[in-house]
């Protein structure tokens, strides 16, 4: 998917989800969050389905990332080098400076109308 929305590894993509949630710390491989089928752990490891009003049973539980922000900058080819290559695009759009997070909400059984 990557490889045809950068236009055939003609411009640089940018994983916002990767790239917003480091802390700066480094500690361990940057990871997309999960934003269905999310779980709580109580004190003795158990899990149960944190949200059950929009998610399906069958997915409740399933920890899936289903939400991607992705930045496309458009680049162009380094005089001399071969496409593929390490340091070989050269982006002629700016990367965007920020945080990324995901923002929990629930749906109340009780008040929906």
């Amino acid at each position: 998917m990557l490889y045809v929305l950068s236009d055939y590894d003609q411009s640089m993509i940018i994983d916002w989800h990767l790239e917003g949630n480091k802390d700066g710390s480094k500690e361990g491989p940057a990871e997309h969050p999960i934003t269905y089928g999310d779980v709580c752990i109580d004190d003795v490891g158990k899990e149960t389905p944190r949200e059950t009003q929009l998610t399906c049973p069958a997915d409740q539980g399933s920890k899936m990332c289903l939400d991607y922000i992705l930045q496309i900058i458009p680049c162009v080819q380094r005089p001399g080098t071969q496409v593929g290559d390490p340091g070989s695009k050269i982006p002629v759009g700016m990367k965007l400076d920020g945080k990324c997070s995901v923002k929990p909400f629930f749906v109340d059984k009780e008040t929906e109308g």
